[in-house]
């Protein structure tokens, strides 16, 4: 009897799943473009900028792509004292939508208070700000600092700022890379452009 009472449950399980299996399978659409909506609706950071980059040199992090709302390129330099799952160097380009919860008119200059304050929240954060002029989008800032986790990085965030959006280009590279690798960022943050519609 206790057997048999096991079963029946056994087979009303089975049914359950099996019944749920293909309504979800009824609901999902075909078409890739709802699929790419749907992930991106998630994020809701829909990228609306570019930049032009050398795909040579710099690779696209197979991981990030642009349904996470930032696009992310990173370059190993061969022989470097870092395991594989380091980059040398990398670049981090996102924006963010900074007039909620404001009471006044935006500028930079929110969007750099901003963006020191949340970084501030790491412990020994300092850092040296610099007034740059973006060809675009004029008045901008470069946020300089330290990162010391298993190595030592050096630290740049390009802020910029257009139409209630903040935008940063964070270039961090090994200590001994950085001078390296910066007139060809200073070249990429130069060629950012954010897309009209």
């Amino acid at each position: 009897m206790k057997n048999y009472i096991q079963l029946i449950i056994l087979f009303f399980c089975l049914l359950l799943i099996f019944s749920c299996a293909s309504i979800n399978q009824n609901s999902i659409k075909k078409d890739g473009a709802f699929e790419k909506l749907d992930s991106l609706k998630k994020t809701k950071r829909i990228i609306n900028y570019s930049v032009k980059i050398d795909g040579k040199n710099w690779l696209s992090h197979n991981k990030i792509t642009p349904e996470f709302g930032a696009l992310y390129y990173y370059i190993k330099v061969a022989g470097d004292s870092v395991p594989s799952n380091y980059s040398t160097v990398s670049i981090n380009i996102h924006s963010n939508r900074v007039n909620k919860g404001w009471q006044k008119p935006i500028s930079i200059e929110d969007y750099l208070e901003r963006f020191v304050k949340l970084k501030g929240k790491y412990k020994d954060f300092k850092n040296n700000i610099i007034d740059i002029k973006h060809t675009r989008y004029g008045k901008s800032y470069l946020v300089k600092f330290k990162d010391i986790r298993t190595y030592n990085y050096t630290n740049a965030s390009f802020l910029f700022f257009y139409k209630n959006y903040g935008y940063a280009i964070e270039y961090s590279a090994l200590d001994n890379y950085y001078d390296v690798f910066l007139s060809e960022v200073e070249k990429i943050v130069q060629s950012f452009k954010v897309e009209e519609k």
